[in-house]
């Protein structure tokens, strides 16, 4: 088997990790076809890799769930094809935490991160459903949201005190 050193490293790296971070809504579904690419596809370089390049592609798994995790919590992408909502958020923090806990990586500023994202969405999302008569775009449940919540160290305390009128079926 060729070692990365024998082709050009950091390109094919660099391609891997654009692929997985961009490659669709299920990241490590993509970090595992870019292992078989590079290791195992007889039509691939057959590298072995280091520790340094597995957590590359590792962290662009990372990398491609903040991503879509963050599409989902921008209030401006409610009404865009490419919105998945608060449900499609929760279950890809889901399966990160999987990933993270299997690969033994930090999840906590990132945690951060989607506490101050979904403070933002239900401060607009309130307004907007409250103030000017929008349909919520919570598609989700409140035992949902409040695992969600947990999971990612937010109490709902510090959400407007609507948030749990914008879910289904009990909107405002």
């Amino acid at each position: 088997m060729k070692t990365l050193q024998n082709v050009n490293i950091k390109e094919l790296l660099d391609d891997e990790v654009l692929i997985i971070e961009n490659g669709g809504e299920i990241p490590e579904v993509t970090y595992h076809g870019s292992l078989y690419y590079l290791t195992e596809d007889p039509g691939g370089p057959g590298a072995i890799l280091s520790e340094d390049d597995m957590l590359r592609l590792k962290l662009a798994v990372v990398e491609g769930y903040r991503r879509i995790i963050s599409r989902d919590l921008m209030v401006e992408n409610r009404d865009k094809s490419l919105y998945r909502g608060l449900e499609r958020c929760a279950a890809n923090w889901d399966r990160l935490m999987v990933f993270s806990k299997k690969e033994n990586l930090d999840l906590q500023r990132m945690a951060e991160a989607v506490c101050e994202g979904l403070r933002r969405f239900f401060n607009v999302e309130v307004g907007d459903v409250i103030t000017f008569g929008k349909r919520s775009s919570v598609n989700c449940t409140p035992e949902t949201l409040r695992d969600f919540f947990s999971k990612v160290g937010l109490d709902h305390a510090d959400l407007p005190e609507e948030w749990e009128n914008l879910t289904p079926g009990n909107a405002v």
